[in-house]
């Protein structure tokens, strides 16, 4: 644990996904319900360990210190600007840390990225920022690719 004061919203780019904050929302409403074992707990089974361990240790102090930071996340994640994101397949911790700090420069206030699944855009992603669409998949980019060439692949088939 660290002395540094951490804000909710501070913590945000270490979760990263809307998704993984409210799973730690979670894990913390369970470390407060539990509070008088939350050591034994953090311990088991900890895959928030990367977060909490900038934690202010302050903070894990009281029960009442831990509720506060957590009603305090969650109105931070619930006005955070959300970039939605559909890609192919799940990604891992450095890949989604690359793309996270990709969108760094796009936004100006905390952002959380709201992923979905979707194996039939086959690579790429759509993305949904300030309600602009962008479509960057590889499905689009082929679909594409064959429109503007289908004159010329019909030529071919038929000669």
């Amino acid at each position: 644990m660290t002395d540094t004061y951490i804000t909710a919203e501070s913590i945000l780019p270490l979760l990263m996904t809307r998704r993984r904050a409210l799973s730690f929302i979670d894990y913390l409403a369970s470390l407060e319900e539990n509070f008088y074992r939350k050591e034994e707990l953090m311990r088991l089974n900890d895959p928030f360990s990367d977060v909490i361990s900038v934690l202010d240790k302050n903070l894990l102090s009281s029960s009442d210190s831990l509720r506060s930071f957590l009603d305090a996340l969650k109105r931070s994640v619930d006005s955070v600007c959300l970039i939605n994101m559909t890609i192919a397949t799940t990604l891992d911790l450095d890949a989604l840390k690359d793309i996270y700090l990709a969108f760094e420069d796009l936004c100006s206030k905390p952002y959380l990225l709201d992923l979905k699944i979707d194996p039939s855009i086959i690579g790429g992603a759509e993305v949904v920022l300030n309600g602009k669409y962008v479509d960057l998949t590889l499905n689009t980019y082929i679909d594409n690719l064959f429109s503007t060439k289908k004159d010329d692949i019909k030529s071919i088939l038929h000669s």
